[in-house]
């Protein structure tokens, strides 16, 4: 037979080691955040890198382009188009950023991925991946991947180059950049 005395105590025995457990001293190891503070690319630092690749742009004479800035996410986080670059340059912009983002290699590297020797044409009909020459990842000093930058409107050298003076300009921000 049951003996409900025995379950009443079986029942309190649980309650009394569950409230001991809530209350009992959290251990050194258990105090330590379980997310890892990393870096972040801002707005204020993208909008500080469109600014300075217009600037180059424009110093130099060069094509208008757009420029597109992704997180290490691959979320956008600013768009610019400049005034008179081509409509087409948009979308072209974007998917440089995105690849940079999603991989943290420039986007040169996907084209001989692909188109060299040894390459795979598989790579060039990745989603994911664009094989055009104009994106580059953003990187503090110590290597930490925050992101990508897109730039598309001119030949691919000539925006890489721009994607590049984007970077440099923001160098100091983003190797002191903040942690969430």
């Amino acid at each position: 037979m049951h003996n409900p005395n025995s379950a009443a105590a079986g029942v309190a025995a649980c309650l009394l080691t569950l409230i001991a457990t809530l209350l009992a001293p959290v251990s050194q190891a258990d105090t330590t955040p379980s997310l890892i503070n990393r870096p972040v690319l801002t707005l204020a630092t993208a909008q500080r890198m469109a600014k300075a690749c217009e600037a180059r742009q424009l110093s130099q004479k060069r094509p208008p382009v757009s420029i597109a800035i992704y997180d290490q996410g691959a979320n956008l986080i600013l768009f610019h188009r400049m005034t008179r670059a081509s409509l087409g340059s948009a979308t072209v912009a974007m998917e440089k950023g995105k690849s940079t983002a999603h991989f943290a290699v420039p986007t040169r590297y996907w084209g001989k991925a692909a188109y060299g020797d040894k390459g795979s044409l598989a790579i060039a009909f990745s989603s994911s991946i664009t094989t055009l020459t104009g994106g580059l990842p953003i990187k503090t000093e110590q290597g930490v991947h925050l992101g990508g930058i897109g730039v598309s409107g001119s030949s691919g050298d000539d925006d890489e180059a721009c994607a590049q003076a984007a970077i440099d300009a923001v160098k100091a921000d983003i190797s002191t950049a903040t942690k969430p």
